[in-house]
């Protein structure tokens, strides 16, 4: 099942078209891997284990020199607890953690981008 995910936008930040059990297209592109769309870019998001949260899953937004302020956390089909420890650590960072639904992410990703927020969406397809 593939599911809409955005209006008709045509300009040069990412936004996500759809999303569903095989994957995701963003800016007329297809992924079938988890994935962390920024407002700029896009790039494969690399899990220890499948589905499962660990701090160094997140290196890649510590590390950005401009860390967004919210980082939507699209976790399959209903949103899951992140572990205390690396909403503390991002916390620390900047970045505000929000955990929900993958297809709430992804809505929500594109209407924050709208909005030119500094905005990241950490992506599990859909199972």
């Amino acid at each position: 099942m593939v599911l809409d995910a955005s209006p008709v936008l045509s300009f040069d930040k990412q936004y996500i078209q759809s999303y569903g059990d095989t994957g995701f297209k963003v800016s007329d592109k297809a992924y079938t891997t988890p994935i962390i769309v920024f407002p700029e870019s896009i790039e494969k998001w690399v899990l220890d284990k499948e589905n499962e949260f660990s701090i160094k899953n997140f290196n890649p937004l510590l590390e950005l020199k401009n860390k967004p302020e919210i980082l939507l956390l699209g976790c399959g089909k209903v949103a899951k607890l992140v572990p205390e420890e690396i909403r503390d650590i991002m916390r620390n960072q900047g970045i505000v953690v929000e955990p929900m639904g993958t297809g709430a992410a992804c809505r929500t990703f594109n209407v924050l981008v709208l909005e030119e927020r500094n905005v990241a969406a950490a992506l599990l397809p859909i199972e």
